[in-house]
């Protein structure tokens, strides 16, 4: 009776309520392994039981009882006080939809243990932040002559009682009027803070090279081989031999083309097809874990055909690349990432979020083996030889290569600018993906594809509808506190980079002043950022409030910008309420006719701002019809002067 009562409930649904993706997310990065493994499980319960899946089916799959699903389903449509509905932040564990406020006194006295004792211990411990410091400190061995391997919890609670004592702790507080000394809720919070984040234990307490060792002899069996498409992917990154041109505004009117050096290649490819998923190409001196991320993104995104510029220039038929050809392989992720020690790649920030969003595997590899890596290595080769090494433009393997006769010369004779090497490479890359392998029996890696799919029936993970918001994920995080003063009438907001940013929600709620958030960066384009309570739960997206809203720019263009307005450079060019943007591209046009790394800067802002390559700051765009002129090559390859970026 009760099971018919439910399910005609769930069938009457809203169709609002029905569309998961729309959703409030939930952030469970900072939380512990065991609450991120329960968290996910109610996340695909959840979506499972909107869709309609049988609870006898969800209950097997899931390991949660119906009852438990059925309450967390109505968490979940509950109304938060932000006026949405709480979603899937409900799902977080020990959350609480309701406030909870503690009546029971802790006791003074040792007559009785009827009264319970339950959070005095982190109670303590933020009261007194010395307490928690000495004892951490002792169990994971950071105390000077500390040469234990383990601490036992006995030695960790006279350090404990000590630190209490020290600290000024009286004897009708707790621990002292407990009967045990609270000995017992030490050992459980000493307990869990070794289980449940063993790897961060294990490198405080016996260093870098034991918490590396725990990625083996996890007692798991041999991995087996790769036999499946998406089950292991390798990434790596290689700087082009190439010097190409940009097209930088001169101050007296028209364009100059400069030359930069060297730009980067980043690509994601299918060990078992040889298919490039995804790629990304970065014109700094060195790659970032941020376009480690955005080749990510690429890889996972469905891609659609760039419009080409260059005449006769076009895309194989036979060619393209996987999440276009195949409406399976749409938002489609695999298991396990492969790439080298790069520190870009090593950053814990960039693991965490590839495990969070995709919860896939990552693999570094040994250090300083290439062999591991060979896919990779193999189709550079041919991507240089074959394509990138023919061209006029390139800069050999090495300095001594015949095929090396004067790059920068070339660049500008040919006029063969960075816009130009993006629609050749991404022209090489999709008919890449339609030319028959040696590897792979003279199949394409397309061809290969569709025989694991519609041959084979190989199920291939994708992101469903209401996980692909979670994409976002793959940004930077950081905090910021909530400020904001109701007695002087300032509206609750916070500060990012010289800039104020607000919602509706954060706007009307005086209550998080003071607070502080989790914020998700997208570091393309940070005129919104997608911020979190401390409890893990969204707040909603925070949108900048002054000049920073007009122009599309990344993280990197306002640091330099804001740079060069605290050396008061950007007062000078830029009196009234420019925008900083084409102030700091102005700037940069200027110092770019004798600086490359200046002529990158420009580049790289400009292609953040979305602006065509004809963009002049400081003229309007009617009278944007210039010949080009040059730059004598005497200059270009004199010694660069530093520039203030």
């Amino acid at each position: 009776m009760n099971g018919m009562v439910t399910r005609r409930w769930r069938h009457n649904f809203t169709p609002s309520e029905r569309r998961t993706e729309a959703w409030p997310l939930a952030n469970s990065s900072n939380r512990s392994q065991e609450d991120r493994d329960l968290y996910e499980r109610r996340y695909q319960a959840i979506c499972g039981y909107i869709r309609g899946e049988p609870l006898a089916s969800l209950r097997q799959k899931w390991k949660l009882s119906r009852w438990e699903i059925i309450r967390l389903c109505k968490r979940c449509l509950s109304i938060h006080p932000d006026g949405r509905l709480w979603g899937f932040r409900a799902l977080l564990p020990e959350i609480r939809v309701r406030i909870y406020t503690r009546i029971a006194q802790p006791k003074e006295t040792k007559a009785s243990r009827r009264l319970g004792f339950g959070g005095l211990l982190e109670r303590l411990f933020c009261r007194a932040p010395e307490i928690r410091r000495k004892v951490y400190a002792h169990a994971l061995r950071k105390n000077p002559g500390a040469n234990e391997a383990w601490v036992p919890v006995a030695s960790s609670h006279r350090i404990f009682i000590e630190a209490c004592r020290e600290a000024g702790v009286s004897t009708s507080e707790y621990p002292f009027n407990t009967k045990y000394l609270g000995i017992r809720s030490l050992a459980s919070h000493l307990k869990g803070l070794f289980t449940s984040d063993l790897k961060a234990a294990v490198l405080a307490t016996f260093g870098h090279d034991a918490a590396r060792a725990l990625k083996t002899g996890t007692g798991e069996p041999p991995r087996t081989a790769v036999t499946l498409p998406y089950q292991r992917v390798q990434f790596d990154g290689h700087r082009i031999d190439g010097i190409y041109t940009l097209l930088i505004p001169h101050p007296k009117g028209g364009f100059t083309e400069v030359t930069v050096d060297r730009p980067w290649l980043l690509v994601i490819q299918d060990v078992v097809t040889r298919a490039i998923l995804g790629w990304h190409l970065s014109i700094g001196s060195e790659y970032t874990k941020y376009d480690v991320l955005k080749c990510v993104r690429n890889a996972i995104e469905p891609w659609t055909p760039r419009v080409l510029t260059i005449p006769n220039l076009t895309y194989h038929k036979d060619g393209g690349m996987p999440s276009q050809v195949f409406e399976k392989l749409q938002w489609a992720f695999w298991a396990e990432l492969g790439y080298d020690n790069a520190k870009s790649h090593l950053c814990d920030w960039v693991r965490a979020q590839i495990t969070l969003v995709l919860n896939a595997a990552v693999n570094p590899g040994p250090v300083k083996v290439p062999e591991r890596r060979g896919i990779l290595e193999a189709l550079f080769r041919v991507l240089e030889e074959r394509y990138l090494h023919r061209m006029p433009n390139t800069t050999g393997s090495d300095p001594k290569d015949h095929r090396r006769d004067n790059p920068e010369k070339a660049a500008l004779r040919f006029h063969i600018s960075l816009a130009h090497l993006e629609e050749l490479l991404s022209v090489i890359i999709s008919n890449y993906n339609g030319q028959p392998n040696d590897a792979l029996s003279w199949r394409s890696p397309l061809e290969q594809l569709r025989f694991f799919i519609e041959e084979e029936g190989s199920v291939i993970l994708r992101l469903r509808v209401e996980e692909r918001a979670r994409i976002n994920l793959l940004a930077m995080q950081t905090t910021r506190t909530v400020r904001g003063s109701i007695k002087h009438g300032r509206r609750p907001y916070i500060q990012y980079e010289d800039e104020r940013y607000t919602n509706e929600v954060l706007a009307r709620s005086p209550d998080l002043i003071g607070t502080e958030l989790t914020l998700i960066v997208n570091t393309d384009e940070i005129r919104s950022l997608r911020a979190f309570l401390p409890n893990g739960a969204e707040l909603g997206v925070l949108c900048a409030m002054g000049k920073w809203s007009q122009t599309p720019h990344s993280l990197t263009t306002r640091k330099a910008a804001n740079s060069r307005r605290a050396l008061k450079v950007q007062h000078n060019v830029a009196p009234g309420n420019a925008d900083p943007v084409h102030v700091l591209m102005d700037a940069y046009s200027k110092a770019a006719l004798t600086s490359k790394r200046a002529a990158t800067k420009y580049e790289q802002t400009r292609q953040n701002a979305g602006l065509p390559e004809t963009f002049h700051p400081a003229i309007p765009a009617a009278a944007k019809e210039f010949e080009a002129p040059k730059l004598p090559i005497s200059k270009l390859r004199s010694k660069q002067r530093s520039v203030l970026y």
